[in-house]
């Protein structure tokens, strides 16, 4: 309260509507004032983001370096391992955890809503392998805590013979300098 005012502070010479009781109509201050919101504003139901499973999508490019597996447009190894010596394990979630920079099998849009596309999990667990090698882990502790990350966060193909295999071509690519060839399929 300041000078007696029992109007909300940051509501300026107008005076906030009444407020209603929750769950009947929620509504906000009219001003541009920040410190103006209503809290009801905080207790309305955002529309929920929607979570879609498909395979690839249209740009989806067909790379090979031992293995052939699908990759989105600008797949670049040497970008992910140079990320890893950026970014170390302090910064690999951000980088190549569950929707992360190189998580190429979620994109998730501004809405909040999730597209999962299965056929990029062998170029997603490649630059596991390739972030893990940049940042400069041995290849059994970038298994090791490849295994761990996955087991924690319940991950579909946790501790599975493809995944390792595929972290582990990730850690080789990047350690013999070699980029996978892509090209649109």
């Amino acid at each position: 309260m300041v000078g007696g005012n029992a109007r909300p502070q940051g509501c300026g010479d107008t005076p906030c509507p009444p407020r209603p009781p929750i769950p009947f109509h929620l509504h906000t201050c009219q001003t541009t004032s920040f410190l103006c919101l209503d809290i009801y504003k905080i207790f309305q139901s955002p529309q929920k983001p929607t979570f879609t499973r498909s395979y690839l999508p249209s740009n989806a490019q067909a790379c090979s370096a031992i293995l052939q597996f699908p990759a989105p447009p600008g797949f670049d190894l040497n970008k992910i391992v140079k990320a890893g010596r950026a970014g170390g394990l302090l910064h690999a979630g951000t980088a190549v955890g569950h929707s992360g920079t190189f998580d190429f099998q979620r994109v998730t849009d501004s809405a909040g809503n999730t597209t999962f596309y299965s056929g990029y999990t062998q170029a997603s667990n490649i630059a596991v392998g390739a972030y893990l090698y940049g940042a400069g882990y041995s290849e059994g502790n970038a298994d090791r805590v490849a295994n761990a990350y996955s087991l924690a966060t319940r991950s579909s193909n946790a501790l599975g013979r493809n995944q390792r295999t595929n972290i582990d071509l990730g850690y080789d690519l990047a350690k013999a300098g070699w980029n996978p060839s892509c090209k649109a399929q």
